[in-house]
This record gives C-alpha cells, structure tokens and sequence, in this order.
C-alpha cells in the first residue's frame, strides 16, 4: 500500500539540472542517472579538462550534459553557473549539492588553511547555490534540492574533525 507524503513526484525525463563535484564520485554518478533518465545537465567543478570529458562521455539521445567550471566557494562563480544554466535551458529543476573534499587530522596540528577550504566547499557552497537557485524554484512552483551528506554527518571518528564537523552542518542546513 503506497502511501501519500505530502512530496510531489518531480519528472526527471526532460528536466533540468545542476550537479555540483560533477566531474567525479557521487557527484558524476548522480549526473550520469540524471542523464541517463532524459535529464539535462549542468555539470560544476574546478576542473575544467574532467568535466568536459565527463559531459562528453554522458551525451546520450535522451538527455545531455554541459561543462561548466566553478568553484562552489566562490559566490560569484555561482552566480554564473545559474546564470549559465537559465540562459542555457531556459529553466532549472534539480539541484544537486554533491561537491565535496575531505580533510583530516589531529585536532591540535589541524592546518586552518585546509579547516577553511573544507568548509567553504562542503558546507558554504551548498548552502551558496541554494541560496540562488531557491528563488528560481520557489518562482516556477516546483523543484528539488538534494544536499549528499555522509555517515559521518551522523557520528564523529578520531581524526575526522575538519570533513565530520561539515558533513554535520550540511546536515543542520538540509533540516533547516
């Protein structure tokens, strides 16, 4: 017996969405699904040579990625990654908060240059390109944002403090 949440399904097939750490892990495979169901995809991460080649590698007769390179803790890099994919599609439907990078060690001998960078792709970038794209959503009635967390959002282990202390504000975001 199904049963009703209250979530309106959200049509992938013909969709468009933006992917961020699309050129790798998570953020590539959610990309390849998307693309594979018909979606359109804007694919954001620094490095321009990987997205290319994995836009490239996606393109299929049913949906289709673009490159675009960003860096997520850039806000005015943000700004053009939406801008981009609005001029580009003419609307955005997903977003998909997937850019991620670790860092780890000891508390004490945490380099605060790595602590910084950490935070600012894995928490600030998420809640930076919601902020954008939010108003987006809100104006067409309908869309979806999905932030990719981890286990380590849920328990803390020995030497995780950098990546464990985003992964658990990324969490407190997505609830709020």
């Amino acid at each position: 017996m199904s049963q009703d949440t209250g979530v309106a399904a959200l049509e992938v097939e013909g969709a468009v969405a933006l992917v961020t750490g699309g050129a790798s892990g998570i953020g590539r495979a959610i990309a390849a699904e998307l693309v594979g169901a018909g979606a359109h995809v804007v694919l954001a991460a620094r490095r321009r040579a990987e997205l290319e080649t994995v836009a490239a590698e996606l393109a299929n007769p049913s949906g289709s990625a673009i490159a675009v390179p960003t860096d997520v803790a850039d806000e005015a890099a943000i700004e053009r990654l939406v801008a981009r994919t609005i001029g580009t599609f003419g609307r955005l439907d997903i977003l998909v908060n997937a850019a991620g990078i670790g860092g780890f060690g000891l508390v004490h001998k945490l380099d605060a240059a790595l602590l910084d960078r950490v935070w600012a792709v894995n928490v600030r970038g998420a809640i930076l390109a919601a902020k954008h794209v939010v108003p987006i959503l809100a104006g067409q009635g309908h869309g979806a944002i999905v932030n990719i967390g981890s286990v380590s959002s849920k328990r803390g282990w020995p030497q995780g403090t950098p990546y464990v202390a985003s992964k658990f504000a990324l969490r407190g975001f997505t609830e709020c």
